[in-house]
């Protein structure tokens, strides 16, 4: 035992409520189990949970039940019972009423007289609730071997790989353990970068750009960025893009697949002629990704011929560069018929689109034409941008029925979600995926 794990069963000791030793066993806990009766309410449920956590032993009662998934046999003999469906969900319902100190000391103590792999997982699990990024390397240990090796891959990494999902979905102080990680359990290394991007936690993201410098896992973070990133605040799109961007050089389908989606997911339009390039060239290895990629980073629909899409994107630039800002002023102008011509003009675009739509967004929340703002809804929805989500959402109350339906039909399609036109049923799902 390392002088480190030392000083936490000191530590843990110390604060420890009373002895956790198995005092009279897990016979009690087991027998309680043993005993439920079918048709508990949830209430009922839950008081009983409360009781099985409190007696002796149930903290050894309860891994020893998990890992094997069966009680015991009555007697110590015979075969042990499945657990039937309403022990198994008591299990569940005990385990975060155990209490974290306890649980800490009982692990750590049988660390060394507890090397089976399905009690090690049992454990991993339990402190999948309990565990934070102080216990990381008990953690850590419970995946070592008798030899003190640590496997890349099995139930035990799985099982660790939940564990540290959990963690860093409540404790933000696993950012600052990763480099311990890569320098003292380099194996187990990749699962925790995975476990950055299926915590869902956007503050993985500038320590995941940082890990595409990390040679042993950079294919790993670029996924996990992709995960990520159509949740990532548009203001570090950009930054986020520059670091992923040169990966579409990666000489590996799976490297180069995975950049590309995260560059999608970034609405990274920077990665248009990048991807042109790479459907000019022939026998490219990604070839029908970069077509999808195109295809929805640009919301033009053009045939797999390199030719049509260089051409589609030297006219895209040069209208950018020459007509935008006309037809950017003809949103003001006093004419509804020249107010709607130029939404329609300006919607046929597919470079630019965020900048597009704010223009548009504002004529939406500004227009007292209800034609204008029905057609800035449409407009809004073939330009694909996410920046007029909140207005789209509001205009789904517009005096004007045609306005809402149209505002409806534009949220459907750049969201994916299909929602009843109800204008808070809408804000919530927005404010969800922000």
């Amino acid at each position: 035992m390392t002088l480190l794990r030392d000083l936490v069963l000191a530590a843990l000791a110390a604060v420890a409520p009373h002895d956790i030793s198995d005092v009279g066993g897990t016979d009690g806990f087991v027998g309680a189990l043993r005993g439920l009766e079918a048709g508990l309410s949830a209430k009922q449920m839950e008081d009983r949970a409360a009781e099985l956590a409190l007696l002796p032993g149930s903290i050894a009662g309860w891994l020893d039940v998990r890992a094997a998934n069966a009680l015991p046999p009555v007697g110590g003999d015979g075969e042990p019972e499945p657990l039937s469906a309403i022990q198994d969900e008591m299990l569940a319902r005990v385990a975060p009423r155990l209490a974290r100190e306890e649980i800490l000391l009982h692990v750590a103590e049988r660390l060394t007289s507890k090397p089976e792999p399905a009690w090690r997982v049992a454990a991993l699990d339990l402190l999948r609730g309990h565990g934070s990024a102080s216990e990381l390397e008990l953690i850590v240990d419970l995946v070592r071997d008798a030899d003190g090796k640590l496997p890349s891959e099995g139930p035990l990494v799985q099982a660790f790989q939940e564990t540290m999902v959990a963690i860093v979905h409540r404790d933000a102080r696993i950012y600052g353990r990763l480099g311990w990680v890569s320098e003292n359990a380099a194996a187990l290394y990749p699962s925790v970068v995975r476990s950055l991007g299926l915590a869902g936690d956007l503050e993985a993201l500038p320590y995941l750009a940082g890990m595409l410098e990390e040679r042993a896992v950079s294919r790993i973070a670029l996924q996990e960025i992709a995960r990520l990133a159509p949740r990532a605040p548009r203001a570090s799109r950009a930054g986020l893009a520059d670091r992923v961007r040169p990966f579409l050089e990666a000489s590996d389908k799976a490297t180069l697949g995975h950049a590309i989606r995260a560059l999608v997911a970034l609405h990274d339009e920077k990665a248009v002629p990048e991807l042109i390039a790479m459907v000019e060239q022939d026998g490219a290895s990604a070839r029908a990704a970069a077509y999808a990629a195109l295809r929805e980073l640009t919301r033009t629909s053009l045939p797999e011929q390199p030719a049509r899409w260089k051409r589609w994107y030297e006219e895209e630039k040069r209208w950018l560069e020459q007509d935008s800002a006309a037809a950017l002023d003809e949103l003001g102008a006093a004419d509804e018929a020249r107010v709607v011509a130029a939404i329609r003009a300006i919607s046929a675009h597919g470079l630019d689109r965020d900048r597009l739509a704010e223009r548009i967004v504002q004529v939406l929340h500004e227009h007292t034409s209800a034609a204008v703002r029905a057609q800035a809804c449409i407009a809004l929805g073939r330009l694909g941008s996410r920046v007029g989500l909140a207005t789209l959402a509001q205009a789904l109350s517009d005096p004007d029925p045609a306005v809402g339906e149209h505002a409806l039909g534009a949220l459907r399609s750049i969201t994916g979600l299909d929602l009843p036109w109800d204008a808070n049923a809408w804000r919530a799902a927005l404010r969800k995926e922000e």
